[in-house]
């Protein structure tokens, strides 16, 4: 503590206590800024988006309005509401690129309400990816976890890969694989499935928005939910 000969008693302040009044006006300036920054983020809307790529000019969408004047009812809109990992590409290349027809892809968000289908990559969603699917087409047998088996099994046949979550330890899975590498006939177990099917991978963001807009075009029986957890978790 430093004071004066002056002092009185209980008038002397020590750098701590000093420290103390001035870091807790800071850190409340602190967390008014941060909700501040928060609240814009959330409601405030950019002409080009310098958070997820850029938004369609109002040439494009004028061009898409256009468009949609001269084309049948049937034409399928996807949205693009946010970049898978903030990579753009090109949208309206269905037709052209993929053979397939009847739709449209855009990033403006103005056209959210006469959107099919709204996509949002978000990566902290389980989800399947060339992770698995690479595996496969080398002709290798994944090891798998993260999402449900039966989730798994939507995308490829069940015999086509090993789940973590059939098994009670970390022990029992690697006893199984020895297994495996002793039984040549039970590995070859895990390759029937080639007789039947093959591996077709998708190499760009645009093919799979693509054929999102196919899907939804081909499944009218798409309802909308209020609850997406519900939804997604059953």
């Amino acid at each position: 503590m430093l004071c004066s000969g002056l002092e009185v008693e209980n008038v002397c302040m020590s750098p701590s206590g000093t420290f103390r009044k001035i870091l807790r006006p800071l850190l409340f300036g602190i967390f008014i800024f941060g909700c501040f920054v928060t609240a814009f983020l959330m409601y405030f809307k950019p002409s080009t988006s310098w958070l997820n790529g850029p938004l369609e000019s109002s040439d494009s969408s004028n061009h898409v309005k256009h468009v949609f004047a001269k084309s049948d009812k049937n034409m399928t809109t996807v949205l693009v509401w946010l970049w898978p990992f903030g990579q753009t590409y090109e949208m309206n290349v269905c037709d052209s690129a993929f053979n397939i027809e009847g739709c449209f892809i855009t990033a403006d968000r103005n056209f959210y309400n006469k959107s099919d289908g709204v996509v949002i990559h978000h990566r902290d969603i389980d989800y399947i990816t060339e992770k698995l699917y690479i595996p496969l087409s080398v002709g290798t047998v994944p090891v798998v976890l993260g999402t449900t088996r039966e989730n798994y099994e939507n995308f490829v046949p069940r015999d086509a890969f090993i789940h973590v979550d059939d098994f009670k330890s970390p022990k029992e899975l690697a006893d199984y694989l020895l297994l495996q590498d002793k039984n040549q006939e039970m590995y070859l177990g895990y390759f029937k499935w080639r007789r039947h099917f093959k591996v077709y991978r998708i190499n760009s963001w645009a093919e799979r928005t693509c054929h999102a807009c196919d899907y939804l075009k081909r499944h009218k029986e798409y309802r909308a939910f209020e609850n997406l957890n519900k939804w997604y978790w059953g």
